[in-house]
């Protein structure tokens, strides 16, 4: 019987290798011994060195992918936006610790605006708790109001006083931190989905403003 070759991949470590199969010898007619006798296998491993070689070369391959692997999964996210936290408001801590209460809030646009800190002035003096601020933009609602900059003049002018902004407003979210930086203390949005975009979001962006 002709020898069979038997191929093992070098990458494992291994050269190719030629077996010797066994060969039966054939019984001869008439003969009483019925024993069979079989060759030895002979095995010839070629070139040793390459193998090892393969087989490092893999080996190290091998270490540099789990490395990658390792580095991908150790890797830090990108920091995510967040928006800067104010300074505490005094005005906004005593809101969140005294009692619930009915409170009294007039609105600006009932004063005359070439007086407004006077007419402010003069209602807070009245015994008014806060004043309201309404803003529209002319597209979530038809009129058009009043911006951050009166807000500011209006902290400017009183200091001490609560000032409800109400935004009426299409994506208040792009304007919230405007309106924390100019003095409000209160803002309030709209959960329509012609205004607000993601109310959780907002909600969030106006606390972590310092507002209430």
């Amino acid at each position: 019987m002709a020898p069979k070759a038997l191929l093992v991949p070098a990458a494992f470590g291994c050269a190719s290798a030629f077996v010797q199969a066994p060969v039966q010898q054939q019984q001869l007619r008439g003969t009483p011994s019925a024993e069979v006798a079989f060759q030895p296998e002979t095995v010839s491993v070629a070139a040793p060195g390459a193998a090892f070689a393969a087989a490092a070369f893999v080996g190290a391959g091998a270490a540099v992918a789990g490395a990658l692997r390792r580095s991908r999964r150790t890797a830090k996210a990108p920091a995510p936006r967040a928006v800067a936290l104010r300074a505490t408001n005094p005005r906004v801590e005593k809101l969140r610790t005294e009692a619930k209460s009915i409170k009294i809030s007039p609105s600006i646009l009932s004063a005359d605006f070439s007086r407004l800190g006077e007419e402010v002035g003069n209602v807070l003096n009245a015994g008014a708790d806060w004043v309201h601020v309404d803003v529209m933009d002319g597209r979530f609602v038809p009129n058009i109001t009043i911006g951050p900059l009166v807000v500011a003049a209006l902290r400017k002018k009183l200091p001490d006083a609560v000032l409800d902004c109400h935004l009426m407003i299409e994506n208040p979210e792009n304007r919230v931190e405007d309106f924390a930086h100019a003095g409000a203390d209160i803002i309030a949005i709209h959960c329509e989905a012609a205004s607000t975009t993601h109310l959780h979001r907002t909600i969030c962006q106006i606390k972590q403003l310092g507002c209430a």
